[in-house]
């Protein structure tokens, strides 16, 4: 349970580095963040949206795909409803306001999943 806050926490300070335009430190921390936090959707889909940013369009949606495909955050049983999934990353006020992604972040997602 420890290593869980840690891990968001962790992941959470990533986010406000890319608010502040250290893209480097964030995408390096969300890696790092998302091997310890196998499970998470939002880690990865932070990384998708950076990498989208800085040109790397194919390793996004790579990135984006295997987050998508691979990880059932929030599904009780397979082909159940799905709480907290890739769709629910469409929703700028979700990831504002359930999410809490800083501004920055919620706009290179809305990019990325524009592109």
């Amino acid at each position: 349970r420890m290593l869980s806050a840690t891990i968001f926490a962790a992941g959470n300070a990533a986010l406000v580095s890319a608010q502040l335009g250290d893209d480097d430190t964030a995408v390096r921390e969300l890696k790092a963040q998302a091997r310890r936090g196998s499970a998470s959707i939002d880690f990865r889909a932070a990384i998708a949206a950076l990498e989208w940013k800085n040109g790397h369009e194919e390793q996004a949606i790579k990135t984006w795909n295997s987050a998508c495909k691979n990880i059932r955050s929030g599904q009780l049983k397979p082909g159940g409803p799905t709480y907290d999934s890739c769709g629910d990353f469409t929703d700028t006020t979700w990831l504002l306001k359930i999410r809490r992604w800083p501004p920055r972040m919620v706009e290179l997602m809305q990019n990325f999943l524009e592109g």
